[in-house]
């Protein structure tokens, strides 16, 4: 089992238990969506995808994820 967990500073807001076969990617979706309105998201790169980063962007957050290592532009993140 793999657990993903979408927090604030103090607190879980959702928490979600996949096989531990899925990614993080294909979870991501509606673990966020349980998330509500936020500014930034902070995540690993294991969250590192075009289209969760265009969804955010998209909700009007700014996405803080580190790239991938064989991603082909250097994603940039504060």
């Amino acid at each position: 089992m793999k657990t993903h967990a979408l927090t604030d500073v103090v607190r879980p807001y959702a928490l979600m238990l996949t096989p531990g076969n899925v990614s993080d990617i294909k979870a991501a979706p509606a673990l966020l969506e349980r998330g509500g309105r936020m500014q930034y998201l902070l995540g690993d790169k294991g969250y590192d995808a075009d289209s969760v980063r265009r969804s955010l962007r998209a909700a009007g957050a700014v996405p803080v994820i580190l790239g991938r290592h064989n991603r082909k532009g250097t994603i940039r993140y504060d």
